[in-house]
């Protein structure tokens, strides 16, 4: 898909097994396009195996990136160059390959990735960076083949809310990429992110694990007992323990 010069919202879109020279997915020039709740699965490309984007700006919120392929090195999940701004935003990374490109090639673009994680890649960078700004924090880059806070990342593990850890996804071989109750990644993002539906800090990656409430017992006491309410209709005096 070519976003030329426009402004697109995508919200909820999958975008599997598509193929191009530029962009295997969506390919963004001069353009401000936002993807919300996006999958780019199994794309390839010569540049950019998910996606490139330039000279414009882009947003990716809350999406996922797996299995994509880049054949020249210049990012297996996107590309971005002259000028772009790209913001990253809980997504996840996963299962790319090949070992002869950079998961995410960014060259004079200024770029912020925050609360994502970026594990299982087989890549040899998990982020290049060339020229341009890259704001990163709120990472969970783990597992990847050539090292994780390497490259564009150098130096950046453990401050700025940034860490190695097993993301604890439910089913990695199975290409399952949701968080399990024990994940690291639970309530780890950005705390000035909106807070996720369960109404907590957002978590770090493209889904978040929602909270089980917690329960709430209530024990009532007939002040007057037996209760009795007739047919018409009518009131009762009770008394109530909350035990939360």
């Amino acid at each position: 898909m070519l976003c030329r010069g426009s402004s697109p919202v995508f919200t909820n879109v999958r975008f599997i097994n598509n193929y191009a020279s530029d962009g295997g997915a969506v390919f963004v020039e001069f353009g401000h396009a936002m993807f919300i709740d996006c999958q780019f699965i199994g794309n390839s490309a010569i540049n950019g195996g998910a996606a490139e984007v330039s000279s414009g700006s882009t947003t990716f919120v809350r999406c996922l990136f797996a299995d994509n392929h880049a054949t020249s090195g210049t990012g297996s999940a996107i590309y971005s160059y002259y000028g772009d701004t790209l913001n990253i935003v809980c997504s996840t990374f996963a299962d790319h390959t090949p070992a002869t490109s950079p998961l995410i090639y960014l060259y004079q673009t200024n770029t912020l990735l925050t609360s994502s994680i970026l594990a299982y890649n087989v890549c040899t960078l998990p982020v290049e960076q060339d020229w341009g700004t890259l704001t990163a924090e709120y990472l969970d880059v783990f597992g990847n083949s050539n090292g994780d806070y390497v490259g564009g990342l150098q130096d950046l593990n453990g401050i700025n809310g940034n860490f190695s850890a097993d993301p604890l996804f439910t089913n990695l071989p199975f290409d399952q990429f949701s968080l399990t109750e024990n994940s690291p990644c639970i309530d780890s993002g950005d705390p000035l992110l909106p807070y996720d539906p369960d109404n907590t800090v957002a978590d770090i990656g493209a889904f978040y694990f929602p909270h089980d409430p917690t329960p709430l017992n209530v024990w009532i006491d007939a002040i007057n007992d037996p209760w009795i309410i007739p047919p018409t209709g009518g009131t009762v005096e009770f008394s109530a323990r909350v035990l939360n």
